[in-house]
């Protein structure tokens, strides 16, 4: 290894305005200097390739393409095809990573002569406050690739390294020369059958494990991932469900691995995960349900209690008005009364006796 190796930082972006900047800012702030960071514009339609290219006007480091919306695959597979560097890493535009994501990750393809390492990751929301540790850097070899992918696949308890993912890791450029990026001619799970092909080509299966949480990995609703379950997936020119599409990559890697002795254990273990994590998402998102539909009856609760107290207030309203057209009635009466009394005889007639004692009363006045 070169005392310094360039490194290549690929960036996949689509409409990722509301988090590029923290992203570009994680990279741009990493420990280690020797970098290129290569940000492919997949067709965005809202500012990001905007602040992409004031970025590149920041940190000359930074390189930006743009092409026509073609899927995040393509998107990387670009973004290799330009980069420069000894060694490639992925990181997606709606994540962080460490300041030592990229000097940790460099130090265990060293320690432990390899052309892959691969970071532990933390999962975080937009609620979450989120504090980037200052880790020590810890090292394992693993020997197994795809005895550790089966056993890590769909892990949900964190930190910890999501094996079918293409982000978090660093490769010898070597082992991406010649990869299939989009196969699957999908965007989701596409990074199983890119996995599989680099593992096929790792030497003697070996792989650095650098045991820090050095990937931060945003868990939000508009996430790919996020939405695999509630739409169809493009899958070539048609479209399929997540269940069919997760059995097409059950066959490739089958295929991948024929000559493996114990390839029919770990096509078993990589179902058996996936069908606990699909569970475990299917009991989340039906708790959210049911969270959802509680705060709608309250709400309910709420507009109900809000309405009744309306009510009560428009009947004291008619109750107010009716009272005032009753003293309404009462004047109107006492007026006409008055008014009969003012246009009847006898008054007339006692106002004109009366009127030279008024005369006489005022002058005693004066």
């Amino acid at each position: 290894m070169k005392e310094t190796p360039l490194v290549s930082v690929i960036i996949p972006v689509y409409n990722a305005e509301k988090y590029l900047l923290d992203c570009l800012e994680s990279i741009s702030n990493q420990t280690y200097k020797t970098l290129e960071v290569i940000c492919v514009n997949d067709g965005s339609t809202d500012r990001s390739l905007e602040i992409c290219k004031a970025y590149a006007q920041k940190d000359k480091r930074v390189i930006v393409l743009d092409q026509e919306n073609t899927g995040q695959a393509i998107a990387r597979n670009n973004g290799f095809l330009t980069s420069k560097g000894d060694y490639i890493c992925f990181v997606d535009s709606d994540d962080l990573v460490s300041k030592n994501y990229v000097a940790f990750l460099l130090e265990g393809i060293k320690k432990d002569n390899t052309s892959i390492s691969v970071a532990l990751l933390q999962t975080f929301t937009d609620d979450d406050v989120l504090e980037l540790e200052d880790s020590v850097f810890r090292a394992h070899l693993e020997t197994n690739l795809i005895g550790l992918f089966a056993q890590k696949y769909m892990m949900r308890k964190m930190p910890d390294f999501i094996m079918q993912s293409i982000t978090s890791k660093l490769f010898a450029r070597s082992i991406l020369e010649d990869l299939d990026f989009s196969p699957l001619k999908s965007n989701i799970l596409e990074d199983n059958i890119i996995l599989t092909q680099i593992m096929r080509k790792v030497k003697d299966d070996r792989i650095s494990i650098v045991e820090c949480p050095l990937y931060y990995y945003r868990l939000h609703s508009e996430s790919t991932m996020q939405n695999a379950l509630n739409r169809p997936i493009r899958y070539g020119d048609k479209e399929i469900p997540y269940p069919e599409l997760f059995r097409e990559i059950m066959v490739y890697i089958r295929q991948a691995y024929a000559d493996h002795p114990d390839i029919d254990k770990y096509i078993y273990q990589l179902e058996a995960n996936e069908f606990f994590s699909l569970a475990n998402t299917i009991v989340g998102k039906n708790m959210q349900i049911q969270a959802q539909n509680e705060q709608l009856q309250d709400k309910d609760r709420q507009i109900t209690g809000q309405k009744e107290e309306l009510q009560q207030k428009d009947d004291q309203i008619i109750e107010q008005q009716e009272e005032l057209q009753q003293k309404d009635k009462q004047i109107q009466e006492k007026v006409t009364e008055i008014d009969k009394i003012l246009r009847s005889k006898s008054f007339r007639i006692g106002y004109t006796l009366t009127k030279p004692f008024r005369i006489f009363r005022q002058l005693l006045k004066k």
